[in-house]
């Protein structure tokens, strides 16, 4: 086989041989670069939600609302007791209907939810919640 004879035909298989490789190198970099923009937006989104969850956390009004909340469930069942920015509130002797009562309050505050324990005995629920926020 001489090569001078073929010489145009090996430039030729060359050429799109180069030419083949740097398209999968291309498609491969844009692939990666997706990859990572997605990575990027994912944790914009997740930040943007954790500040919107500090500034919520941050309201000065949820100190008051707890206040008014203590006030308005039965003191005799309830065990409260608030250190800073967390509160441990502890039922006893609840009905379910009491419960659902206490619980959906709860959830309707800014609050975030550590621990809830319930427990039952015989007719009775024994609810603890350990908040923060």
């Amino acid at each position: 086989m001489n090569l001078k004879f073929y010489k145009n035909e090996l430039f030729v298989f060359l050429s799109f041989l180069l030419m083949f490789g740097s398209y999968f190198y291309k498609e491969s970099k844009n692939i990666n670069f997706e990859n990572e923009q997605y990575i990027v937006t994912q944790s914009i989104s997740n930040l943007k939600n954790v500040i919107s969850l500090q500034n919520l956390w941050a309201n000065k009004k949820i100190s008051k609302k707890l206040s008014k909340l203590k006030k308005s469930l039965p003191s005799k069942k309830m065990h409260w007791s608030q250190k800073n920015k967390k509160i441990i509130v502890k039922f006893s002797h609840l009905t379910s209907y009491e419960v659902n009562k206490v619980i959906s309050k709860f959830l309707s505050i800014a609050l975030q939810l550590q621990e809830l324990k319930i427990s039952q005995k015989n007719q009775e629920y024994q609810v603890e919640f350990v908040c923060k926020w």
